[in-house]
């Protein structure tokens, strides 16, 4: 009995890891046996250098890929950008418009913008929108710069409007 207690007793484990080393040597074999020539590597390979092979059939798809990919950019960065519209509201350009509605000449526009500038006016719009300040702002304002004259004459044109 105790001869038996001594031998190895085979599990399944170990038949089966058997069974797969006597499988891998005999593929091994094969393989050893199968193998290609020296010949036969080399005309493979002349083959495969002197055909066109299958990379020409995919270079379109390539460029095609590329052109979808660079149009999703395109449009993405399109919609990121922000649109900030012009300024509505520029000073000058409503000065400009007012003076050619007013029939106002480059000399009256400058003399109303002086007075604005003497008087801490922020716009010679200011003035024009309002004949009463343009007369405090004459009374109050002594320069050597502003024609009295001219910003009297256009006190008037704007009073009698």
């Amino acid at each position: 009995m105790n001869d038996q207690a001594n031998r190895t007793r085979f599990t399944p484990r170990a038949i089966w890891a058997s069974i797969g080393a006597i499988g891998a040597m005999g593929f091994a074999r094969l393989a050893q046996a199968a193998g290609p020539t020296q010949e036969d590597v080399f005309r493979s390979i002349s083959q495969n250098v002197g055909s066109q092979g299958e990379n020409r059939s995919a270079a379109p798809f390539f460029y095609l890929m590329l052109g979808i990919i660079g149009l999703i950019l395109v449009i993405h960065f399109r919609r990121k950008r922000t649109t900030e519209p012009g300024t509505l509201n520029h000073p000058g350009k409503l000065m400009k418009e007012l003076s050619r509605a007013l029939g106002l000449s480059k000399a009256e526009v400058r003399q109303l913008r002086l007075l604005a500038k003497q008087a801490s006016i922020d716009s010679p719009i200011v003035l024009l929108l309002c004949p009463s300040v343009l007369a405090l702002a004459m009374r109050e304002t002594t320069s050597e710069k502003l024609d009295k004259r001219v910003l009297a004459d256009l006190g008037r044109r704007l009073a009698s409007r």
